[in-house]
């Protein structure tokens, strides 16, 4: 149940798939440029993945992130761009800034029940994504989240008790590049 240090694994070309079970957390940049890392498997016992964790793991497809984890650090998954699916599991309650940031590929994304805050350009530069759902639990969004996420044409903020700021009062280019057809 311990950790994965800093850097473990950083550049490790010859890792395809990594599956990771009984640790309690994957510190910063432990799989950062590993571009043969093709498939992770993530243990129930993680409770946060680390800042640059996954950064430029250009070939990792898809990321099931399990309910343990409390945390997605920042650019955690940043530059992944052939990654077309994330499910960031319901125990999740913050996303990082730059997060998901230049998943060029992801056009599928599923965000949790409990994230409270999505960081600055958290999704920004996804170019595939075409629609996205923001829970009621959501109560702050960082700016230029879904900037440059060109193909973006549905957003779906559900029912809430509660308000949701929305980048710098709105100004911050939130939706910068987006052809939005309807925000519901």
């Amino acid at each position: 149940k311990g950790d994965i240090a800093n850097k473990a694994f950083y550049n490790c070309s010859e890792l395809n798939i990594a599956t990771i079970i009984n640790v309690g957390s994957i510190q910063n940049s432990v799989f950062a440029d590993c571009k043969g890392l093709k498939t992770v498997s993530l243990g129930d016992s993680i409770k946060s993945i680390g800042s640059n964790a996954f950064e430029n793991c250009t070939t990792l497809s898809e990321i099931v992130i399990p309910n343990g984890v409390i945390s997605i650090g920042e650019s955690a998954f940043n530059g992944c761009t052939s990654m077309t699916k994330a499910i960031v599991g319901n125990g999740v309650t913050s996303i990082g800034s730059s997060a998901f940031g230049g998943c060029a590929s992801l056009d599928s994304i599923y965000i949790g029940r409990k994230v409270a805050t999505v960081g600055e350009n958290a999704f920004s530069d996804c170019k595939k994504l075409v629609d996205i759902t923001i829970p009621a639990s959501v109560t702050t969004i960082g700016d230029y989240v879904f900037s440059g996420c060109t193909s973006l044409s549905d957003v779906v903020i559900e029912d809430r008790t509660t308000a949701l700021s929305l980048g710098s009062n709105g100004l911050s280019g939130l939706f910068a590049d987006c052809p939005l057809d309807s925000v519901y």
